[in-house]
Order: structure tokens, then C-alpha cells, then sequence
């Protein structure tokens, strides 16, 4: 592994239609001899419920691999969900959404629990959610899926090729979806 181009999809897997390179400068990236190293800032968005638990070990990812290929990764930690409502009085603030806009990468875990079920509630953690992807304009989710043995077998292909492939979910976000929500 030589060359993680964190530039065109953010760690959230979602892909910026609007403009796809728009963090990549030439600083993001130093040339030495065959490897690129990177510098670049993270905005992590830990969340609500696992989200936390998760984008801690998202984070001690990042640093063995900042280590082992000296990359420069710079983290800036913000609240989002229901944890901001409970501080601030909303999912999403315009504060941390203007820091996400001006990431080089955003690491989200989770929103939501059964803290912020109301339905009649004036703000719920997805709607942070729609808002951030609005903001960032992005379109799709990718999400990596692993085939289970039990499962292999309703894979529409040979066993030998389903157990050595990877598979990835795209989920299309439109604007009327996010609309409806």
C-alpha cells in the first residue's frame, strides 16, 4: 500500500460531484523518489451510540499509517447528532459544518439512538446528517461488504471468485430523497 488519495473520496465514502479534486493542492502531497507522502487535515465527527468507539480505532488506523509511511495527518474533532443537539440545540452547526467544507477528509461514526427518537422533535440527528451531505455535496455512499460463507452460495457467481472479491455497495443520494427525509 503506497498511495491512499483521500482527496477525491472522503472517509465517510461519499464523492463530491460539485468539484472532485476540490482539497487537492500541491502541498497535500511531497514526492520522494517512488512514494508520495501526504499532509492532510481530518475532520473527525465521532457521533452518537458505536460512532465513537469507531472513529477511535478510524483514528488508530491513521496513525500507524502516518507512521509507517510518514504521512502528515492533522485531526480536528467536532460534535455532531445528538450529542450537538444535547450541547448546542442542533444536529449540525454552521461552525462544524464550515469545518468539514474546509477538510482534506471527514471520519464520521454514527448519529442517532433511541435518545432522539421523537419523531415531532424540532431537530433529530439525521437531519444533521442530510445537512452535512448537502453542504459537502456529495452524492453517494460507498460501503464495503463482506461476503459470509453462509452467504456465498447467493452470489451470482462462481465460489472460488466470490470468496477472493470484494464487493462495494453505492447507495445514489438524490437531491429529492434527501428532500423527502
Amino acid at each position: 500500500m503506497e498511495v491512499f488519495c483521500l482527496h477525491n473520496i472522503r472517509l465517510d465514502y461519499g464523492i463530491n460531484e460539485q468539484n472532485p479534486s476540490a482539497h487537492s493542492s500541491p502541498d497535500d502531497f511531497r514526492e520522494c523518489g517512488q512514494r508520495i507522502f501526504m499532509n492532510f487535515n481530518i475532520t473527525l465527527l465521532p457521533g452518537d451510540g458505536i460512532g465513537p468507539e469507531v472513529v477511535t480505532e478510524g483514528v488508530r488506523v491513521l496513525d500507524v499509517i502516518s507512521s509507517k509511511y510518514n504521512h502528515a495527518f492533522q485531526y480536528k474533532e467536532r460534535l455532531m447528532g445528538g450529542c450537538s443537539i444535547d450541547k448546542y440545540g442542533s444536529s449540525l452547526t454552521d461552525e462544524t459544518l464550515a469545518v468539514c467544507q474546509s477538510a482534506d477528509a471527514i471520519l464520521f461514526g454514527a448519529v442517532g439512538g433511541p435518545k432522539w427518537d421523537d419523531p415531532s422533535a424540532k431537530d433529530r440527528p439525521e437531519r444533521g446528517l442530510l445537512r452535512l451531505r448537502k453542504g459537502l455535496g456529495v452524492f453517494a455512499n460507498m460501503r464495503p461488504v463482506k461476503v459470509m460463507a453462509a452467504s456465498a452460495q447467493w452470489i451470482p457467481s462462481n465460489t472460488s471468485t466470490s470468496k477472493s472479491s470484494a464487493l462495494l455497495s453505492l447507495h445514489s443520494l438524490s437531491q429529492k430523497e434527501e428532500e423527502r427525509k
